[in-house]
Formats: structure tokens, sequence, C-alpha cells
């Protein structure tokens, strides 16, 4: 006999012509949602992990990873000046978080930027009990007066460095940043 699966529910699998319940194992799916502008991350622990980027029941981002990440933090913000919503997903391990930031784009799509910087915001950096510690880890601000927003790191791990206000410029097509130095009073992140 032939059993297929018609349906899962809470981690049990139903087959066709089977009496009882198969257990299967489910990934756990996360959704985090910004109802307003009418978008849905989708965060399902893997292996592999997958990040899914839903606008109504198109899905306008996707990608799938590997890693060691808890519970992620994700964050829908306007960055790069567009009026559509761009999105920070925190993927958080036990000690700190890398930041995935996916930028809209005219077509609707969403754009990893930042993929090729190896950066990571550690949680001990964010609260030493200096006066100069950040409320946030990162904000977004104008920090040159040229109309174009910023990221602006508190504390980032370029590679193995850790580098205080680190200053993230959009691109010419802001798809994409560049660290550039920073310049002006707004390029440090605001102590608490």
């Amino acid at each position: 006999m032939t059993r297929w699966l018609v349906s899962v529910s809470a981690g049990i699998a139903f087959l066709a012509g089977c009496d009882s319940p198969v257990v299967a194992e489910q990934p756990d799916v996360l959704t985090f949602s910004d109802e307003k502008a009418g978008l849905k991350v989708v965060y399902t622990v893997g292996p592999p992990i997958r990040v899914d980027v839903h606008s109504g029941s198109v899905i306008k981002f996707t990608r799938s990873f590997s890693g060691d990440y808890r519970t992620p933090n994700v964050k829908f913000l306007e960055i790069n000046g567009d009026v559509a919503i761009d999105i920070i997903v925190e993927l958080a391990d036990e000690s700190g978080f890398e930041p995935m930031i996916l930028l809209s784009r005219p077509d609707g799509t969403y754009t990893r930027a930042a993929a090729d910087l190896d950066a990571f915001v550690e949680y001990a950096n964010l609260d030493t009990g200096a006066d100069s510690d950040p409320a946030e880890p990162y904000r977004v601000v104008d920090v040159d007066a040229d109309g174009i927003n910023e990221l602006v790191f508190a504390h980032l791990y370029l590679g193995r460095t850790l580098t205080p206000n680190v200053v993230l410029h959009l691109n010419a097509d802001r798809s994409d940043f560049e660290i550039r130095p920073a310049v002006g009073p707004d390029a440090k992140v605001e102590p608490k």
C-alpha cells in the first residue's frame, strides 16, 4: 500500500491510509510582521536556516544558510530613502548578533546589503557600564547631511577587530553599503 503525506500539524504527519499519526520532524517557524507595511519575515530554524520576506502572499526575498543562531530579532525601518520599509534581521547567538540588512529595491524585492562585510555586534560591548554605552547597538541617521541615511553601529566587530562608531554609507544606487570614515557630530551612536 502506498502512503502519501496529506497534512502536517504541530509536528504530526497524517498519512492517507494510516490509522495513526506519524511523528515527523518539523522545523520551528517564527513569523515577524509589520502589518502597516504589509510585510512578514518568516524565519525557519533549520538546518538549514531560512529567511523569507513576504509582501502579501508574494515572496520578495529568500535566503538559506547554516549557523548556530538563537531566536532572531527583526526590525522594520526605513534606511535607503525610497519610502519602502527595509529590514534588519539580528541573527543572534550566545554572545551577540550578526546583522542581516535587507534593503528594498525599486521592483519591490529585497537585496542583502553588506553581505561581504564580516560584521558582528557583541552583546558584551553593548553594556559596559560606561557613560558612553549606547541605548541601541545601531541607529539610522544622515551623518554627512547629504540627504541619504547611514547606518551607524556603536561597536562592530569587523573581522576580529572591535571598532567603535562604524558608519555604513549607502552606495550610489542605494542597494548596498560601504564603510567610509565617520564625519560630523552624528557619526556616533548617542549614549544612554
